[in-house]
């Protein structure tokens, strides 16, 4: 679901180090549709991209199975990390680092 990931990622736009946990409890009717969607946890910095996941939750339709259910839905978000740094260039002359 890429509209869950864009909540976190547009987040991150403004709050570049945001990282934790957001955990939801979605209660789904016998058709599958989400009767209720309540943010249970979620870390400070992620409020914001939870906030728009639980809109996004409350949109989705699961299989029938003919009885109500309750799901709990975790996201850990992180982002990236920086890509490593170039190794250092050696000096003219100097010899190859072994393989």
């Amino acid at each position: 679901l890429p509209d869950l990931l864009a909540c976190y990622t547009t987040h991150l736009r403004t709050a570049r180090r945001a990282e934790g946990v957001s955990r939801f409890d979605l209660t789904l009717a016998a058709d599958g549709t989400v009767t209720e969607s309540a943010t249970a946890e979620a870390a400070e910095s992620v409020i914001p991209a939870a906030m728009c996941q639980t809109a996004i939750l409350r949109t989705l339709r699961f299989r029938n199975t003919a009885r109500r259910a309750t799901v709990t839905v975790l996201f850990s978000m992180h982002p990236r990390e920086p890509p490593a740094e170039e190794p250092t260039p050696r000096r003219p002359g100097a010899a190859a680092p072994p393989h």
